[in-house]
């Protein structure tokens, strides 16, 4: 009888988590389109903005269950697509990750200092300037690194996210209803034609990659 009774108070406690998990998810879902409607069409979104969606995203696909061809399918579907949409428009899909920015800065020629050296070290007032200018330059494109390295994961991750319900399947009114959507958020013109193709194909054929 003990044991009958630790065995179901394991599954009521199962239950419970699963549940909690569900809520928390669909608390982050409803999030995730507050925030895409909100920000729809914006430029220049913040570092925090972006980090902000990325873990609504993450949070909403550790739990959140769609029922097949249901109202909220199309709902959280748009919401992706709204999200792919506002990281694409920040997005630079020809960003050379290989090329990093600087950990120190070389001195002007000429100069006597090492790479990382103090500009206020530097008595020459034309070559300090000229270094100040080198190492503002290097954060500014630090940042812009970093902004676009992000972006570039959240973009992948939306995509996964996109092609993990759609894979669950959808009904031809469903699709007929995100072939629109996807018309809508992404004009066939140079911006847009390469995630637009992928989420077309995506959609026609559930199973592909990219």
């Amino acid at each position: 009888m003990k044991y009958k009774i630790y065995i179901l108070s394991a599954h009521v406690a199962l239950f419970f988590i699963g549940f909690s998990n569900l809520a928390h998810a669909g608390n982050a879902f409803s999030d995730v389109k507050e925030f895409v409607e909100q920000n729809q069409g914006k430029k220049n979104v913040s570092l925090t903005e972006i980090e902000q969606l990325r873990k609504m995203i993450v949070d909403t696909s550790a739990g959140l269950q769609i029922k097949e061809n249901s109202s909220s399918q199309v709902e959280y579907l748009n919401s992706i697509l709204l999200a792919i949409q506002l990281v694409n428009l920040n997005r630079d899909p020809g960003f050379d990750f290989s090329k990093l920015p600087a950990a120190n800065v070389l001195p002007p020629a000429g100069v006597m200092a090492s790479s990382g050296a103090d500009p206020k070290s530097i008595t020459d007032p034309i070559k300090r300037q000229e270094y100040e200018a080198a190492i503002a330059a290097n954060r500014a494109y630090a940042e812009v690194y970093e902004k676009q390295s992000k972006l570039n994961e959240l973009y992948e991750k939306l995509l996964m996210q996109y092609s993990a319900v759609v894979k669950s399947g959808l009904d031809p009114s469903v699709a007929s209803q995100i072939y629109e959507k996807i018309n809508v958020f992404f004009p066939d013109d140079a911006g847009n034609r390469q995630v637009r193709d992928i989420l077309i194909r995506r959609t026609s054929t559930p199973d592909a990659s990219h």
